[in-house]
C-alpha cells in the first residue's frame, strides 16, 4: 500500500487516481463520499494531507477528522461568529439524521425501505461534505461563497440539487403508499416535486443559454 501511495506523492497527483487510492485504502466512509463528490482545490489540498498521512502517520489528530466523524465539537470551543454557529447547527443536524437512518437501517424489513435508507444516507454525506466545505471556504475568505447568497448557479451544484429533490420526492411518494392521505407528506411531495421540475427546467435553460 505504502509503496503505491508514493509512486503517487511522487508524480503527477492525479486527482480522480488520488481518489481511487483513498477509495481502496483509505479508513474514513465521509472522507470517501468527499472527495467522490468532485475536484476542488480545497478538495485536492485535503486529498494530498490524507495520503501522505498514510505513508507518514502524523501523531497529532486532525480537528478537521473529529468535525466529519462526530456531531459535537470539542467542548472547551466556544463558536461566537453567527455565521459558523449557524453552519455547525446544520451540520449536527445533518450528521444526527444521517446516524439515526444508519442505526436503524438493518430493522427495515424490506429491500425497498433499505434501498430508500440506504440512499437518503448517501445523500446526507454529500450535504454534510458540502456543508464542510462551505465552512472552510468562510473560514479562508470571511464571506460565503457568492457573498452568502442561496442561489444555485453551476450546472453541476444545479444537477446535484435535481438529484437530491427527485431523491426526496421518490421517498415522500413512497412515504404516501403506505399512508394514504397524510396531509404532511402530500406537501412534502408536492414542495420537492417543484424544486425537481425548477431545477430541471434551469438545466435545460442553461443549456439553451450556452448553445446561443
Amino acid at each position: 500500500m505504502n509503496e503505491v501511495i508514493r509512486i503517487w506523492l511522487n508524480g503527477a497527483k492525479n486527482y480522480q487516481a488520488g481518489v481511487a487510492l483513498y477509495s481502496r485504502y483509505g479508513t474514513s466512509d465521509d472522507l470517501k463520499s468527499f472527495f467522490s463528490s468532485g475536484c476542488t482545490p480545497y478538495r485536492e489540498t485535503r486529498l494530498l494531507k490524507e495520503l501522505t498521512d498514510m505513508v507518514t502517520p502524523s501523531e497529532k489528530e486532525d480537528p478537521v477528522d473529529t468535525e466529519m466523524t462526530t456531531a459535537e465539537p470539542p467542548a472547551a470551543v466556544e463558536i461566537t461568529d453567527p455565521v459558523l454557529s449557524k453552519i455547525h447547527e446544520e451540520k449536527v443536524l445533518l450528521h444526527k439524521q444521517k446516524d439515526a437512518l444508519r442505526y436503524n437501517l438493518s430493522r427495515y424489513t424490506s429491500d425497498r425501505e433499505r434501498g430508500i435508507a440506504a440512499h437518503r444516507i448517501l445523500q446526507y454525506r454529500r450535504e454534510i461534505s458540502a456543508v464542510w466545505e462551505r465552512e472552510q471556504y468562510y473560514r479562508q475568505h470571511g464571506h460565503l461563497p457568492d457573498d452568502g447568497s442561496s442561489q444555485i448557479n453551476s450546472e453541476h451544484d444545479l444537477k446535484y440539487h435535481r438529484s437530491k429533490a427527485n431523491g426526496n420526492a421518490r421517498r415522500y411518494r413512497s412515504l404516501l403508499n403506505k399512508y394514504p392521505g397524510n396531509v404532511k407528506y402530500q406537501q412534502l411531495l408536492a414542495k420537492w416535486e417543484a424544486e425537481w421540475q425548477q431545477t430541471k427546467q434551469s438545466i435545460k435553460d442553461q443549456k439553451n443559454t450556452e448553445n446561443e
